[in-house]
């Protein structure tokens, strides 16, 4: 697919010799967001941390395939993973801040790169800020202990963090989980900007956020990618009836 930016090839993926990921091929295209959906166990995060190698922190783990981003197969032995991670951002299902102001927190990924100009930090923690929707909330608690933030609040300094590095692509596990309705709609709000310059991929159990907010959809099951196409269509017109049971609330 000439606009993906990226391409898995025949993935496979086990823990301790139990399959999670059975041959999966999808591209992902470039500043879209793909939503994958399917029931618990079914591999959907197993592929989201496969994207930027974060499965390779899992031990008794066995992947066969390759993984292209931008032409490049991020799976060669060779490849820098820490500069993946900086072009490859994620997002977790729990907001997971670091032990330190929300400052600290905002420009982490900017001093792990090297940059220590104050004024220079500043600039980058309120871009991220700003882009993450929240730098109107944190601008006047920069020094204020991150943990001192709500839950809503926390996930988007998460996403804020992640931004700092300047990705091109942001995996978002369960982004909103365990947030109330109003947080939840401004990081639905916020995704559905992302596109205009970010490639996001989006693991959710909620079938009506995967409506709202993604391009394309992909459906999977017991770690098969059962159906792949835009999110209009597979939600009106699936084409394998085991999507439909999933998307209808059959199982689940």
């Amino acid at each position: 697919m000439k606009d993906a930016k990226i391409s898995v090839h025949k993935l496979s993926i086990s823990f301790n010799g139990r399959r999670a990921l059975d041959d999966v091929s999808i591209d992902f295209r470039a500043k879209r967001v793909t939503a994958l959906i399917g029931p618990s166990g079914c591999g959907k995060s197993t592929l989201l941390r496969a994207l930027n190698r974060m499965i390779d922190l899992t031990p008794d783990v066995e992947a066969s395939g390759e993984i292209f981003i931008d032409g490049v197969d991020i799976r060669r032995r060779d490849v820098d993973v820490n500069a993946l991670r900086r072009t490859v951002g994620m997002v977790f299902q729990n907001p997971t801040v670091f032990p330190k102001s929300v400052f600290e927190n905002l420009v982490f990924g900017a001093r792990v790169a090297g940059e220590s100009r104050p004024a220079r930090l500043e600039e980058i923690a309120e871009r991220a800020a700003t882009e993450a929707g929240i730098w109107n909330e944190i601008k006047d608690r920069l020094n204020e202990p991150a943990a001192n933030l709500s839950g809503g609040q926390r996930q988007r300094l998460c996403i804020a963090r992640a931004f700092a590095v300047e990705p091109e692509v942001l995996l978002m596990d369960e982004p909103t989980n365990d947030l109330d309705r109003v947080s939840t709609a401004k990081i639905e709000e916020l995704i559905l900007q992302l596109r205009k310059r970010l490639t996001v991929v989006l693991v959710t159990h909620n079938i009506q956020q995967a409506a709202r907010v993604s391009d394309y959809t992909a459906f999977f099951d017991d770690g098969k990618l059962v159906e792949y196409d835009k999110t209009q269509d597979v939600f009106t017109n699936p084409s394998h009836p085991r999507t439909e049971d999933y998307v209808t609330g059959r199982f689940g």
